[in-house]
């Protein structure tokens, strides 16, 4: 039997929205019919993050950060693409983390944490424990600054082994040359034999811009996602762009309609239409 979509998006702001309890509604309908779909084998579901799995952090979080709404997935990519698990999140990809470790080794990203705390920069939490991502924070006023200044230390110390990607402006993403989100899917595609299977991908900040720029994928971007990456994506072949209204998993929602992967008629997207008068 083949699928009629692999249905892979972003979590955080995308599918669920743990920093505002008013878009619970709209999570729960979008995991309820992911997950009959799955059941009903029209689906694959690859979940893509850039946080790490499981929803540990190193550090203080919510709680609802840490149960996030969401359909039980297929398969899971985290860290920004640098991990696939296997079912059950047990086991990663080892054809994966081998093909990284092509590109950089694991002491060679250790060697760069170390030159980040030397320069004095603000290391995320969750970069440590990670073998391939590190992760910077700074402010919307120093953005700008920090990301010239890797990125110059990268080209000089590490010419060509490392990427800089962002979620927003207040955050860095160091991965390995030509590791994302996007060759994260296309390897996991290639490995199961669904390379054939047409894609569905959302997100709304710019680790997922890889994803929302392949040309013959089915694109959505949600209506809360970052200016920049609208802009961005503007125009482009098989993209939706979700109105402002239509907040992360309502966006995600309104594309699968006009994806003609989900219909009005189903009756977890009558419920949301109810609670939301067609998402306005």
């Amino acid at each position: 039997m083949t699928y009629k979509a692999i249905v892979s998006l972003d979590i955080d702001s995308t599918q669920y929205m743990y920093q505002d309890p008013s878009q619970d509604d709209a999570s729960i309908v979008l995991k309820n019919i992911l997950e009959q779909l799955k059941a009903n084998r029209d689906v694959f579901i690859v979940h893509n993050t850039g946080r790490p799995f499981p929803w540990v952090c190193h550090g203080e979080q919510v709680t609802r950060y840490l149960n996030p709404i969401i359909a039980k997935p297929n398969l899971l990519i985290s860290h920004g693409g640098t991990v696939i698990w296997q079912e059950g999140g047990q086991e990663q990809y080892q054809s994966w983390r081998r093909k990284i470790i092509d590109i950089v080794k694991p002491e060679m990203v250790r060697k760069l944490v170390e030159d980040f705390e030397a320069m004095g920069l603000n290391i995320d939490n969750e970069t440590y424990g990670n073998e391939f991502k590190i992760c910077l924070r700074t402010t919307p006023d120093e953005h700008a600054d920090l990301i010239k200044k890797i990125w110059s230390h990268i080209q000089t110390t590490y010419p060509d082994k490392f990427d800089v990607m962002y979620w927003n402006n207040t955050s860095a993403d160091i991965t390995p040359r030509g590791i994302n989100k996007r060759t994260a899917l296309e390897h996991l595609m290639e490995q199961e034999g669904l390379k054939d299977v047409p894609v569905i991908t959302g997100g709304d900040s710019m680790n997922d811009s890889p994803l929302l720029t392949h040309p013959n994928w089915k694109k959505i971007v949600v209506g809360n996602a970052l200016l920049e990456l609208k802009k961005m994506t503007e125009g482009l072949s098989n993209i939706f762009q979700a109105s402002s209204h239509h907040i992360a998993a309502k966006g995600v929602l309104a594309g699968l309609m006009h994806y003609g992967l989900i219909q009005e008629q189903n009756p977890e997207t009558q419920k949301l239409l109810l609670f939301h008068q067609h998402f306005e």
